[in-house]
């Protein structure tokens, strides 16, 4: 990288479909869009605006100093990219997050984030006290994650104390440091449910049992009796996602991206792509998604 110096995107106002005159950056000083590129759609400019940053030049020349120097020419440093990152990430108030602590036996529970002071604390509404405090003293470390849309949040702050509202809410220190995981477009968890897949594409549209063995908002991936499933042909799988009742069944309609034998010759294994799926499908299946990778242990996803 040349001896540039980046500052917020903020007041440069970047449209889908609209190419750039300028590249954007990201806190690292990569790449994200060059010149004569666009966002892909709205979502992808959302979070160009969010993250992106640009050469102190470029915002000069748009008429937009700067943050925080008013009247001031000189353009400010990027902040320390603890900062910057949880700033740009706007963790919603709402996300789950997994909070672990070291002890015997160790504790490791999940909550809902109720909102970040910035440099200063990050507020966490704590699940109903079952008679015992749920975290250690105060001051006691805790490590944080959380997973937000294709990326795993991670960082270790202490507890500060606990506010009675409501309900129960823990107040960490703001943290100096913060991990971020990239993965897949779709966070995709493994599972082991039950279910029903049928080949529209075959001649006799035969339905037999399956087994999912991991699924995302994108597709699944399956085990089931061989139906002579080859890639691009139509399919529907019939599945039955676990929790609470009333449970959540749901017919997922998709085409095959992949299929290959196993050493069982009486199985084959498919990974299945989704068609559109509904607005109250994608809700519940990012629900499940995200409760089961806050679920898991750290290690289990990579960290």
């Amino acid at each position: 990288m040349s001896n540039r110096t980046l500052v917020p995107l903020s007041g440069t106002s970047i449209r889908v479909g609209e190419p750039l005159p300028f590249p954007i950056f990201d806190t690292h000083g990569r790449q994200l869009l060059g010149v004569g590129e666009a966002p892909r759609n709205e979502r992808h400019a959302e979070r160009i605006h969010e993250i992106g940053m640009v050469d102190a030049a470029v915002a000069e020349r748009a008429g937009a100093p700067p943050a925080g120097t008013p009247g001031d020419a000189r353009p400010q440093r990027p902040p320390a990219a603890a900062d910057c990152r949880l700033a740009a990430l706007r963790m919603p108030s709402g996300s789950l997050v997994q909070i672990s602590q070291a002890g015997d036996p160790p504790r490791r529970l999940v909550g809902t984030l109720i909102g970040i002071l910035p440099r200063e604390a990050i507020y966490v509404g704590l699940p109903a006290a079952d008679g015992r405090a749920p975290l250690a003293a105060r001051g006691a470390p805790v490590g944080f994650r959380s997973v937000l849309g294709t990326e795993i949040v991670r960082f270790d702050s202490t507890l500060l104390h606990y506010e009675m509202l409501p309900f129960q809410v823990a107040v960490f220190a703001y943290p100096t440091s913060i991990a971020v995981q990239r993965f897949r477009r779709h966070p995709r968890v493994p599972t082991d449910l039950q279910g029903v897949i049928t080949n529209y594409a075959s001649s006799d549209i035969v339905a037999v049992p399956c087994r999912v063995s991991n699924l995302s908002v994108g597709g699944l991936q399956l085990e089931c009796h061989p139906l002579a499933m080859k890639p691009g042909d139509q399919v529907g799988v019939d599945l039955v996602l676990p929790g609470p009742m009333p449970r959540n069944a749901f017919k997922l309609m998709g085409r095959v991206r992949n299929s290959a034998t196993t050493e069982d010759p009486d199985l084959q294994r498919c990974g299945l792509e989704f068609f559109e799926l509904e607005p109250q499908q994608r809700l519940l299946l990012e629900n499940f998604v995200l409760r089961a990778m806050a679920e898991r242990p750290r290690a289990a996803a990579g960290g």
